[in-house]
């Protein structure tokens, strides 16, 4: 990772007093491979994959339950109001 890339703005102003070891050996820890966890990346997904997979299926039943009760409420009206 260039150092140039990483130290912009105000943290220019670091260049004047340390050097580039030194500012490295700062940011070290703060790199994405060490705060990222892919493991946990990819549990995420699957989590998200499953909720919406469950929240479209939800859909689906909640979908059919709103057709019934139209489809009910016709035959009843058809019955209430024959002539």
């Amino acid at each position: 990772m260039k150092l140039n890339l990483i130290v912009s703005g105000r943290g220019n102003a670091l260049r004047k007093h340390l050097s580039d070891a030194e500012i490295e050996e700062m940011i070290a820890p703060y790199i994405k491979e060490r705060l990222w966890d892919n493991d946990q990346a990819t549990q995420n997904l699957q989590q998200v994959q499953q909720y919406q997979t469950k929240t479209a299926d939800f859909s689906k039943s909640l979908s059919k339950v709103a057709k019934n009760i139209q489809d009910d409420d016709t035959k009843a009206s058809k019955e209430l109001f024959k002539t």
